[in-house]
């Protein structure tokens, strides 16, 4: 009776791991992480930073590449979420411990722990005194401006931006303030080596100051090429087959030559019998 039992739940055991599903192969999966990456990424340009949160958790799950980690915390901090936020940012370095961005998410760490303590420790406001009316004049009407002006910050910082055209020359590095701009509309590029190009659209009216604050993602790391297939040597044979080829034809030229010239030698004289 017991080696029945032993016997049935071995059969069992074997079919639970049987039945457990195959991982995808290393090139299906990494093909998935990068479509749920690309999701992400398109998700967070248009403020849907939730549907970009679930995106890259999806991704990360498909493959553990650090930049998900990275750009998971991104995603909350963009959301307030401070202490997922940070959570996300320890997790990336202890997965990436010699990431280049390293001091930046220190930062980032220490920025989300003390808006913690902030919110854990904040006071309401009272309500400031209502003011009575006042008698000093308005000062005189200040000239009506003609340019506009622009800030730009990004995290991480120090990327190169660029106005209007990607190959532009370099306006100078986040975070970065341009006095003067036409009006009207604009584009501006960021990059910043190890992140991906981002790029966003703005109108500027005369005299006024636009703010644009980019969030950068890590860039996935690229799969390497497969290496060269040597070209196998010829064989023996193939080559002892071209040489003979080469000498019958060589023959055959030759012995043409050599009938064409003696051919009327050949022929017997006209009138013979």
């Amino acid at each position: 009776m017991i080696k029945r039992l032993i016997l049935i739940v071995g059969l069992c055991s074997a079919t639970a791991v049987m039945a457990q599903p195959a991982p995808p192969p290393p090139d299906a999966a990494k093909a998935q992480a990068r479509g749920f990456f690309e999701e992400g990424i398109r998700f967070f340009n248009v403020g849907e930073f939730q549907k970009a949160l679930d995106a890259f958790k999806q991704g990360y799950l498909v493959k553990p590449d650090p930049a998900f980690l990275f750009n998971i915390g991104q995603c909350n901090r963009m959301m307030k979420n401070f202490e997922e936020a940070a959570h996300a940012y320890r997790a990336y370095l202890r997965e990436a411990p010699t990431a280049p961005n390293r001091a930046d998410v220190e930062k980032y760490i220490a920025s989300a722990e003390a808006e913690l303590q902030r919110r854990s420790t904040a006071v309401p406001l009272a309500a400031p005194p209502t003011l009575g009316t006042s008698s000093v004049s308005p000062p005189p009407a200040a000239e009506k401006p003609t340019r506009a002006s622009l800030v730009v910050e990004s995290t991480p910082p120090h990327a190169t931006v660029r106005l209007d055209d990607a190959a532009a020359a370099p306006a100078g590095k986040t975070p970065l303030h341009i006095d003067s701009i036409e009006p009207g509309a604009h584009l501006v590029f960021l990059d910043l080596p190890g992140y991906q190009q981002a790029s966003k659209s703005f109108g500027a009216a005369a005299g006024e100051s636009v703010r644009i604050d980019f969030t950068l993602f890590a860039e996935l790391e690229p799969a390497k090429a497969p290496p060269p297939v040597a070209e196998e040597p010829k064989s023996h044979a193939w080559v002892a087959g071209v040489v003979v080829a080469v000498v019958l034809v060589a023959g055959a030229v030759v012995g043409g030559v050599y009938y064409a010239k003696h051919q009327e030698t050949m022929l017997p004289p006209v009138g013979t019998p």
